[in-house]
């Protein structure tokens, strides 16, 4: 067992997060236990408590890292001068795949349970601001004359949706035929945004 003089309290704190990430990665979320993440540390969890207030708080430090590596992952080839469907198509199937590749720490996102018991801080609010920012840009582009509520609702509205392929191709026992999420979001880019360019203009 490793002495918490080893190592500074950033030090511990980030030791804390990988550990956490690769027991998600390992296992489901219900399983997950501030006593295995202290163990895969190597500390005691008593030094756990002292680097987050429980489990909810670190959680919320995991669903930043995983925020801003899904950015990141979305960002990865991303070209301005691209046409801006190529790019919200882009960014879609970015999210579908991120989602089936860390499928524990995408759900934790979403883990009621978890938000309900922290407080989520404007920092926190602000990362997940930046990736809806990433498909309102692209539909401004499309929709110069359109203003900022149509933008907001079209945007949670289209990202919505994705979600949802994601949710279908990580359920695939639920359906009869096999889900093939790639077509599914390059039909719904094509159809919303055809929708979405068209749209009556009030």
């Amino acid at each position: 067992m490793a002495r918490r003089s080893e190592h500074s309290r950033e030090e511990l704190r980030e030791m804390a997060l990988q550990a956490a990430e690769l027991l998600l990665d390992e296992m489901q979320l219900p399983a997950l236990s501030t006593r295995q993440i202290a163990a895969k540390m190597g500390y005691t969890v008593g030094t756990l408590y002292q680097l987050y207030k429980n489990l909810p708080d670190l959680l919320l430090h995991v669903n930043s890292r995983t925020l801003k590596k899904l950015q990141h992952c979305c960002l990865e080839d991303y070209d301005v001068s691209l046409p801006a469907t190529e790019n919200i198509q882009h960014f879609a199937l970015s999210y579908v795949e991120f989602s089936c590749r860390y499928q524990s720490r995408w759900r934790l996102i979403f883990d009621h349970d978890v938000l309900e018991q922290v407080e989520q801080p404007q920092w926190y609010q602000e990362q997940v601001g930046d990736l809806f920012a990433l498909i309102s840009q692209e539909l401004k582009r499309l929709r110069p004359d359109a203003n900022e509520e149509q933008v907001a609702a079209t945007t949670h509205l289209l990202w919505s949706s994705v979600h949802g392929i994601c949710t279908m191709s990580l359920n695939q026992k639920v359906f009869a035929q096999k889900i093939d999420k790639e077509a599914l979001i390059k039909s719904l880019v094509k159809n919303f945004v055809m929708g979405w360019q068209y749209e009556t203009r009030e």
